[in-house]
């Protein structure tokens, strides 16, 4: 469940066979870094290390993957600063496959 306020990114890759087994240890890759237990070969893991939220959709017969990162906080200008720009650089600059969707949302209704 996601609580307000929160921002979002959304990628969708195109991944061929030999980046979608590329893909999987880049995943664990990134589970070590924040200590939680990585994905089963399954559907899709969360994790929650400060600040983050992260959600990931794929699997070994899929042509494509998602990944969704949210961020719970308050900004002064909440498109100033993407989620995605919380998410380590090194990790996301070694991403396989082809960007066909990237999107970026904010929720952060003040009363």
């Amino acid at each position: 469940m996601l609580n307000l306020p929160v921002r979002a990114s959304h990628l969708a890759l195109l991944l061929s066979s030999d980046e979608k087994l590329q893909e999987r240890q880049h995943l664990i890759t990134l589970c070590e870094r924040f200590g939680v237990a990585p994905p089963e070969k399954k559907k899709w893991i969360t994790l929650v290390p400060p600040l983050i939220l992260f959600k990931y959709v794929g699997n070994n017969t899929a042509s494509f993957s998602t990944y969704s990162f949210y961020v719970h906080d308050t900004p002064k200008d909440p498109f100033a600063d993407s989620a995605l720009k919380k998410v380590p650089v090194d990790w996301m600059s070694q991403l396989t496959g082809q960007v066909i969707v990237a999107a970026h949302a904010t929720n952060c209704l003040r009363y």
